[in-house]
Parts: C-alpha cells; structure tokens; sequence
C-alpha cells in the first residue's frame, strides 16, 4: 500500500495533463487547442477564426467610425448585423452536420466524461465531424434564435462599449485606450465563442446537469451587466459618480476572464438565488431554505406581505398584520400536509378496526392537534403583545426575524438601542433619519458579515498554521508559502474580507494555504435531490437511509438530546 506523504504531487500525471487541456479552455471560452493527439492544422486554424471574428466584424465598425464614415450608433449595429448573420451560419453549419452524421445532439444535459479523451478522425476542414467536434450546437431550437440573436447584440454593443473615441474621452490617454481596446475584445471574443460555438467547463458550477443550456448565457450576461452602467453614463447629464464608475468598470471589464476562470462571479441560477435569499433573510427577515421551490415560494409570500403592509392605513394594522404573518411564516407549513394525510390514515385504520386506538401525534417536527393549540395560543398572545406594544416595535421584518431567530433579533434592537442611548440629545447625521426598521437591518446585516468574517479568518489562520505544524499537511514548499502570506497579509486580509462581504466560500488552492474567493450560492450543500450531485450506485443506499434519519434526528431533537 503506498502511503500518502508531504512529498506526493498534488496532481499525477493524468491529472496534469487533464487540467492543461481543460484550463486553457475555460480561460478562452471554449475553444481546445491542446487535445492530447494529432489533429490536422485546420482544426486549429477554425477555432482561431472563429474566436477572432467578433473582433473582425467590431473593427470593421471601429475603423469606419474612426474615419467618420459612419456614426457610433450605425457602426455598432452594421457590427452587431454582421456577428448575427455569422452566429446564423454557424448554428446552421453545426445543424446541417448533425444530420448528416445520423445523430441528434444530447438533450438531457449529462456531461460526457470520456469526449475529451475519445480521438476525432478528421477528413477535411468542413466534415460533419470537425464541424461537429468545433460547434456541439444546441439542444433546442428556441435556444438556436435565442444565442444567436445575443451573440449580433452582444457584438454591437460591445463595439459600442469599446469605441475608442470612448475610452480617450474616459481616460484621456491614447496609450491606455489601446490597450484597454486590446484586452477588452478579448473579453468579448472569449464571451462570443461561448455563447455561439463552444461553451466552456466553467469552474463555477451550480447545477450537475446543465438542462437547459444556461450556462452559455453567464458569460454575456455580465457583460451585458457592464454595458448597461455605461450607457447610463452616456445618457446622464455629467454625473461625477457614473464617470467614475465607468472608468473603473472598463478597467475591471479587462480582467473578467480572469474572474471567471477561477470561478468568482457565480452562474446566472446561483446568482439568482442567492440574491432572493439574501434579500430573504435580511430585507424581508426569512431564513434560508433548503430547496429552490421552498425559496420561491417564500420569498414571494414574504414579499406580498410586504406590499400589503403598505396598503394598510393603520399602524395598529400593520403591526397586527405583520405579527400573524410572520408566525405563520416560521412555521413549517408542509407538516399541515403530513398532518391531514395521517389524520385520513387513522380515521380509515380506526373505521375498519374500532376497537383500535387513533394513534398518537409526537411532540416536534410532527404536526398535530396539541401542537395547532400551542401554535393558535401563541399567535394570540403575540398579536395581543403587538397590539399593547406597537408604538415600540419596528418595521415588518423585524417582526417575521423575532420568529425565524429570537437571539439575533434581541440583539439587534439592543445595539440599535444602545446606539441611541450613547447619542443622547446629539442628532447623527444619516441615522437618525432611517427609521427604526431600516436600522435594524442594516444592524442585522452588518453583524451577519462581521461573524462570517471572524468565522473566515479562524479558518484561514487554522490553515496556515497547521500546514507546518502538522506534519501529514508540511509540504516542501509550506515555508515559502508562509513566508508569502506573511508578506502580503493585507491581501490575505482582503480576501477573506471580500468572501465575508459577499457570503461567499473561502476557499485553499488544492489545500494549500493560498486562499481564492468562491461564487456567491445558496447557503446549501447542493441545489438537487440525492443521486443528482454524484450518480453512482452508492446513492441508492444513502437515499434509503434518509427517512430513518430523519425521524432519528427529529426525535432526538424534539426531546432536547441532540447533540
């Protein structure tokens, strides 16, 4: 048995090899210039043209405009008409190969483990197979007009973006606005040739199964993103503020595929969903769910209950409306389920066996009459505390967070309290006015990230110190390591700052002390049911294991044993 040691290299060779010719191509958007075998000179020659054409049409309305042939507006969209007619040509290309190879492209969105290691036999530059090998194409029609359409606007608007007319007049400096022009159609050329040709093996994976063919719309959409900042620059009247936003996002535009390479800037579902669970949580005083229906649905209750406090003219109202609200709302409300499906089961057992007794309903997790009785006398009494209180009580979601996380919700009024007793007759400036219910968020949200910042900088501190204290994790290279992370603390410190703002992972390059940022998600261990993560034959058995332990958990819990 070989034992594993500090000297091991962290990746063997096939892994090496896998990972140079996988990297490069999630670094370029898609295009494989390392196969592992002999491929003939035109397959590489394709990729090349095709991942350069953007630029090619871009420039063609960058040089008419420089030679005031043409107006900014006309020359972006003679660009964007252009990649629209080419983005066409290659979706018919890739459809016309497929039918004539006799195959169909995969619909249900399973990664093929083995394509990267299976050799194409390439006949000539244009054979239903390099044609195949180059652009997949797409599962479904409606995404063939949609991609297509998105690559024309995508590369009119980005020629628009990047004018240089544009960047002088932002930088003042012809110099910079040529090498920002330069790395910029980088940034576009590599988010055209996702979109259109090849999506790439983005390090930023939410989803096992790519069903729906999001993925290729994560690249343009912040661009689209960076755009949309700029025109509302362009169409504001001197706005200091949007200037320098501006000046900073075209700078930041150069290093996206950077971003995306190490897998920062999360997919479009777990940006999504993260943003409604973080608007959940601290805007609307939820908590986090575990399923994306779940999350859904409660985020769209709560909002309503949100606009409906602003249509009850009374505070009293409000107040009352709110409190019931978010009782409810902090119940688990599937149980109601559970509870009227085994009332139906044990009218049925005791009907056709009366002498057998109805069974009897836990205390805990298990929704029963006791347990509505509890539920009704506690609403009632809330809502008469409410009532004699609400002169007292903020806004709210507040009043949901006093039911979703008692503790939290104490000390937050007691800081905000605090705050107000140390400022005694002072007025300060900015505080005063937000009102108590927006205090009381931003005091929930700051305490939030402060405890996730202290949590990340144990963790970071518990890494580098046992990578050379433990002798199992001392490799060759763990003093200069140390001696790097010494060095650059306040970078170090950034970092972990950074994934405490943005609730992110923080995560150690290979188990190294080198600390990277992870994509913004849900706070869940994976987004799909059991076997969806990892389909092996394994999963059946903890699927099966699941109930059993639950109702373990659930007992132990409701009798106050747990843990």
């Amino acid at each position: 048995m070989v034992r594993m040691g500090p000297d091991v290299p962290l990746l063997n060779e096939y892994k090496q090899e896998f990972f140079w010719k996988r990297f490069p191509q999630t670094v370029l958007g898609g295009p494989r210039f390392k196969l592992g075998y002999c491929a003939p000179p035109y397959v590489y020659v394709n990729q090349a043209v095709l991942f350069l054409t953007p630029w090619l049409f871009g420039g063609v309305g960058t040089l008419l405009c420089q030679l005031q042939l043409l107006q900014e507006l006309y020359a972006a969209v003679l660009s964007g008409m252009l990649m629209f007619a080419a983005a066409a040509g290659v979706q018919a290309l890739a459809l016309y190969a497929a039918r004539r190879s006799g195959t169909v492209v995969e619909r249900l969105g399973a990664p093929n483990i083995l394509i990267d290691e299976e050799e194409v036999e390439f006949t000539h530059c244009v054979s239903p197979e390099t044609v195949r090998f180059i652009a997949p194409g797409k599962r479904f029609g409606l995404n063939v007009v949609l991609h297509t359409v998105l690559a024309g606007v995508l590369c009119g608007l980005g020629t628009w973006y990047v004018f240089l007319g544009r960047l002088t007049a932002l930088y003042g400096s012809t110099g910079v606005s040529l090498i920002v022009f330069v790395l910029s159609w980088v940034t576009l050329c590599i988010a055209e040739y996702s979109l259109i040709v090849n999506t790439a093996a983005e390090t930023a994976t939410f989803q096992a199964q790519d069903t729906y063919e999001i993925t290729p719309l994560t690249r343009p959409l912040y661009i689209f993103i960076f755009i949309a900042l700029d025109l509302a620059d362009r169409f504001s009247h001197a706005v200091p503020e949007l200037q320098l936003a501006s000046q900073t996002l075209h700078v930041v535009f150069v290093f996206l595929p950077l971003l995306w390479a190490l897998g920062v800037l999360p997919p479009l579902d777990a940006l999504l969903l993260w943003s409604m669970e973080q608007a959940l949580v601290f805007g609307l005083g939820g908590s986090p769910m575990s399923s994306n229906i779940r999350l859904l649905l409660m985020f769209a209750v709560s909002f309503g209950v949100a606009v409906c406090n602003y249509f009850i003219p009374s505070t009293l109202g409000v107040v009352l409306f709110s409190t019931s609200a978010g009782f409810l709302l902090s119940l688990d409300l599937s149980q109601v389920d559970t509870l009227c499906r085994r009332q139906r089961i044990a009218f049925r057992d005791h009907r056709f066996h009366s002498g057998a007794p109805l069974p009897l309903t836990s205390f805990g997790w298990n929704l029963g009459c006791r347990e509505l009785l509890l539920y009704l006398s506690l609403l009632v009494v809330a809502m008469a505390e409410a009532g004699l209180l609400h002169h007292f009580l903020g806004s709210a979601q507040s009043q949901d967070l006093v039911w979703q996380s008692s503790e939290d919700a104490l000390l937050q009024m007691v800081v905000v309290v605090l705050v107000q007793l140390a400022a005694g007759n002072k007025t300060l400036p900015g505080w005063d006015t937000l009102g108590t219910g927006v205090q009381l968020l931003l005091v929930g949200l700051l305490m939030d990230r402060l405890s996730q910042f202290l949590a990340k900088l144990k963790f970071t501190l518990t890494v580098l110190v046992t990578s050379w204290t433990e002798k199992k994790q001392r490799r060759q290279s763990a003093g200069t390591l140390l001696a790097l992370n010494a060095s650059l603390w306040p970078l170090v410190l950034a970092v972990v700052m950074l994934s405490a703002l943005l609730s992110a992972p923080l995560l150690p390059l290979f188990t190294l002390p080198i600390f990277l940022v992870g994509f913004p998600r849900p706070q869940r261990s994976w987004p799909g049911p059991v076997g969806t993560a990892c389909p092996c034959p394994d999963s059946v058995f903890y699927q099966q294991m699941s109930g059993s332990l639950a109702s373990a958990l659930r007992t132990a819990f409701a009798s106050g044993s747990l843990g």
